[in-house]
């Protein structure tokens, strides 16, 4: 049995998917520990390897180690994905706390469990 993919720490998540890895560096509302890419993606097409550069851009941009990994590394998650980020989870917010918008006014939600 291959060895799991590790996790940067006990609460880090897998983020897999082009699309989803590149929201969570845009988003930039996690942290990021390091990106996993298939090698296979430099070897396609055009318009998908310009779009996984991207994705490598911004880690660098950001200071995330990048590793090019081969595809069955990835494919240990079961999932089949090209792409694999290790990061934080999504931060929580109280709710029960008042919340001001960025135009001042404040919210107060309430804890209805």
């Amino acid at each position: 049995m291959p060895a799991p993919v590790p996790y940067a720490t006990a609460a880090s998540q897998h983020i897999y998917g082009t699309r989803s890895v590149k929201a969570i560096l845009s988003a930039q509302n996690r942290k990021v520990y390091k990106l996993y890419v298939a090698t296979i993606l430099f070897k396609s097409g055009a318009s998908k390897r310009a779009e996984h550069e991207e994705i490598v851009k911004m880690a660098e941009q950001r200071g995330i180690p990048v590793e090019r990994v081969d595809a069955a590394f990835i494919a240990r998650l079961a999932k089949p994905r090209n792409v694999l980020a290790n990061s934080s989870p999504v931060p929580v917010h109280d709710v029960s706390a008042p919340y001001r918008t960025r135009h001042g006014r404040v919210l107060t939600f309430i804890r209805t469990s």
